[in-house]
C-alpha cells in the first residue's frame, strides 16, 4: 500500500502534474497572444478544460468497467505522452531577445534550478511598479475568494443533495452532468458577449461573475425541490467567468519574461485554496446538517462579497494595467 502511494504521489508532487501543465499552457498562450485577445483565448482554454474534465468524469466508470485499472492507467499514460510529444515538437517557442537557446543539458539544469524557484516568490517584492504589484497580490487573493467557494461546495454537494432530495449516485451524476453543461454554456456566452462583443473590462467580468455566484447561492438555499435545484444552477452559470477574468488581468500586469512566474503563483494560490476550503466546508456542513444543511452556501456568499469589492478596486486601477492608455 505504502509503495503504491509513493509511486503514485511522488512523481506528480515533484513534477507538478496537471497544475504544471496548465501553468505552461496559460503562460504560452498569454505570451503569443495580443493583449486585447488574451481574455477570449484564456476563456476558451478554461472552458475546454472544464468540458474535458466533465467528459472524463462521465466516462471514467464506463472505461473502468471495460478495461479495468491497468487499462485506465495505461490510457492516461498514453494520453499524457501524446500531449507531451505534441507540445515538444509542435509548439515552437522562440528565445527572447538577447538569449541563446538552451542545450538539453542546460535545460535539465534550468528545470531543477532552486534559485529560480525562489525568485518566483521574490517577484512580488520588487521595489518598482508598486501599483502593479499590489494588483497582482490582490488578484492572487481573488484566486482564493473565487476558487474557494467553488471547490468547497464541490466537496459537500453530493452529501447535501443526497440528504435534501434523497438522491443516489445516478441522480447526482445526471445533475452534475447538467451542472457542467450549464456552466460551459454560461461561460461561453459570458466571454463571447461581455468580452468579445461588448469589450467590457476584465474586472467588470469578475463583478458579473461574482454577482451570479451570490444570486446562485441564494437560489440554492431557497430550492426545496429537485426541479428548483436544477433551475438554481442556471442563476450562477456565469460564475466560472471569474477564473478567466482574474487570470487574464494578472497576465496583463507583467512583462512576457515574468508570465511563467505569475502563472505559477496563481497556481500555488489555487492549490492552497483546495487544502483550506474542502475541510472548512466539510466542517460547516457537519456542524449544521441537523439545523440548516445549506449553511455552506451562506459561507460562500459571505466570502464572495469581498471578491466584488476587490474587482471594483481593480477596475478603478485599470489604466495602470494599460500604461499606453494613460
Amino acid at each position: 500500500m505504502e509503495v503504491n502511494t509513493i509511486i503514485e504521489v511522488l512523481p506528480t508532487a515533484t513534477t507538478g502534474g496537471k497544475n504544471m501543465l496548465l501553468v505552461g499552457v496559460f503562460t504560452y498562450v498569454s505570451a503569443v497572444t495580443a493583449t486585447e485577445n488574451q481574455t477570449i483565448r484564456i476563456g476558451i482554454i478554461h472552458v475546454f478544460v472544464g468540458v474535458c474534465a466533465a467528459i472524463g468524469d462521465a466516462l471514467s466508470g464506463v472505461i473502468y468497467k471495460l478495461i479495468g485499472f491497468y487499462g485506465v492507467f495505461s490510457l492516461s499514460f498514453v494520453l499524457y505522452t501524446l500531449g507531451g510529444l505534441y507540445a515538444y515538437y509542435r509548439l515552437n517557442e522562440s528565445p527572447r531577445e538577447g538569449e541563446k537557446p538552451l542545450t538539453k543539458c542546460e535545460l535539465v539544469k534550468d528545470i531543477v534550478n532552486v534559485k529560480k524557484t525562489v525568485e518566483t516568490f521574490k517577484f512580488l517584492v520588487k521595489p518598482h511598479c508598486s501599483i502593479q504589484t499590489k494588483q497582482i497580490c490582490g488578484i492572487l487573493f481573488l484566486a482564493v475568494l473565487v476558487v474557494g467557494p467553488f471547490k468547497g461546495e464541490e466537496a459537500v454537494l453530493y452529501l447535501y443533495a443526497r440528504f435534501k432530495f434523497g438522491w443516489n449516485e445516478v441522480d447526482y451524476s445526471i445533475f452534475y452532468g447538467y451542472y457542467s453543461v450549464a456552466h460551459f454554456i454560461g461561460n461561453f456566452i459570458a466571454i463571447g458577449l461581455f468580452s468579445k462583443l461588448l469589450h467590457l473590462d476584465d474586472a467588470i467580468l469578475g463583478v458579473i461573475s461574482s454577482t451570479s455566484k451570490i444570486l446562485g447561492g441564494i437560489a440554492f438555499i431557497l430550492a426545496n425541490t429537485a426541479i428548483m435545484f436544477y433551475i438554481s444552477t442556471l442563476v450562477e452559470t456565469f460564475h466560472g467567468t471569474a477564473f478567466v477574468a482574474s487570470r487574464s488581468m494578472v497576465t496583463k500586469l507583467v512583462k512576457e519574461q515574468d508570465l511563467g512566474k505569475v502563472n505559477s503563483l496563481f497556481g500555488v494560490a489555487e492549490s492552497i485554496t483546495l487544502l483550506v476550503y474542502g475541510p472548512m466546508y466539510s466542517a460547516i456542513y457537519k456542524a449544521t446538517i441537523d439545523t440548516f444543511p445549506g449553511a455552506f452556501y451562506i459561507a460562500g456568499i459571505c466570502l464572495t462579497v469581498p471578491a466584488i469589492l476587490m474587482y471594483i478596486w481593480l477596475f478603478t486601477k485599470r489604466h495602470v494595467r494599460f500604461p499606453e492608455e494613460t
